[in-house]
């Protein structure tokens, strides 16, 4: 899953990615929100020293500075592939509530919502829900937790 926290305008500025202000705005009503995004230096030999952050530990550090600011219920981690024994997660989703599985293709990039034909599935079924749920659950708890950005956005 990419994530990336900013977006591009046809004017040329960026502005906050609409996926990343509506799981803030959720966690601003109360909803408990888990963000797990991939590792994207799963695909690099090696993560050179002081490189700058990906986009998605970006994202990762805004959601947890959002916890950490305003204690939001909110929080984020990037996958560890290799405490999972796996190489990489495919899969993006949601679930919602303990009876909806959101299951698809899409990518939170701004070409992958806009410009691509993607696929996915709302299976309301609690069974489903609970299935994605425990998978879900493994793999949260087997990645590190993230360290907020600076300061409070």
């Amino acid at each position: 899953m990419s994530l990336p926290s900013t977006w591009l305008k046809s004017s040329g500025t960026r502005i906050q990615s609409p996926i990343v202000s509506a799981l803030i705005a959720a966690a601003k009503r109360g909803v408990e929100v888990k963000v797990l995004l991939n590792n994207e230096w799963v695909f690099s030999p090696k993560q050179p020293p002081n490189a700058p952050p990906k986009p998605n530990m970006v994202t990762a550090q805004l959601l947890q500075a959002y916890a950490k600011c305003y204690n939001f219920p909110i929080a984020a981690k990037i996958v560890d592939e290799k405490a999972l024994g796996i190489t990489y997660i495919h899969n993006k989703g949601m679930l919602i509530d303990s009876e909806k599985a959101f299951i698809n293709s899409i990518n939170g990039t701004q070409n992958s919502v806009v410009a691509n034909r993607e696929v996915g599935v709302v299976l309301e079924s609690p069974d489903a829900a609970n299935y994605y749920e425990k998978a879900f659950q493994i793999d949260w708890e087997k990645s590190a937790s993230i360290k907020p950005s600076s300061g409070c956005p």
